[in-house]
């Protein structure tokens, strides 16, 4: 497992590759000149912990203390502003991350944004497949969560499957997330 683990670090750094997010709210905010920031702030689960508890019952003590050392390498990268191991191949994560525009981002492979060919942007989820929702059964993983994409005034929206939209309530088009497989899909052009 320790191999596995310390190759799941890797990409840890990247806050990608083997964390999933569990409980958590995200806020992705376009600026006016295609710009943005995704904010993210909840738990996640370390996958390849998880498939091991699944199998095993719980982590050998040296799994378990790399993964909690793990928390300190997440507390380095930039935007990262809380990182902390909380037992059972989970964290506490909160970041915030600027990118530029036509800047592509993957959130732990859950939520992509990126510049399709006609110019508009896009934010959406890769396709959900049976062999993950197996997967996410045996090991028990659940979700819940939040999704808002706050847009400028200068946007024009093509197409969304938003739960809620911007008004008096809410700055943002929103979704509520309660399963792997939920594809949110947002799709603008800045005008």
């Amino acid at each position: 497992m320790k191999k596995l683990v310390l190759a799941c670090a890797a990409g840890l750094v990247l806050l990608s590759g083997c964390l999933f997010p569990e409980k958590f709210k995200s806020t992705i905010t376009f600026a006016e000149d295609g710009s943005y920031t995704t904010q993210f702030d909840g738990t996640v689960v370390n996958v390849m912990g998880v498939m091991v508890i699944a199998d095993h019952g719980k982590l050998a003590p040296a799994d378990d203390q790399a993964l909690k050392k793990d928390a300190d390498t997440f507390a380095k990268t930039p935007g990262v502003t809380k990182a902390k191991y909380i037992g059972n191949a989970r964290y506490e994560l909160a970041f915030s991350q600027d990118r530029k525009r036509g800047q592509a981002a993957n959130l732990f492979d859950m939520i992509k944004i990126g510049t399709n060919k006609d110019g508009s942007v896009f934010v959406t989820a890769p396709p959900f497949r049976e062999s993950d929702r197996k997967q996410m059964q045996k090991v028990k993983m659940d979700v819940n969560g939040e999704l808002v994409i706050k847009l400028p005034k200068n946007a024009e929206v093509i197409q969304t499957n938003a739960h809620s939209k911007p008004g008096v309530f809410s700055s943002g088009y929103s979704w509520k997330i309660e399963k792997a497989d939920q594809r949110p899909i947002m799709v603008f052009r800045l005008k």
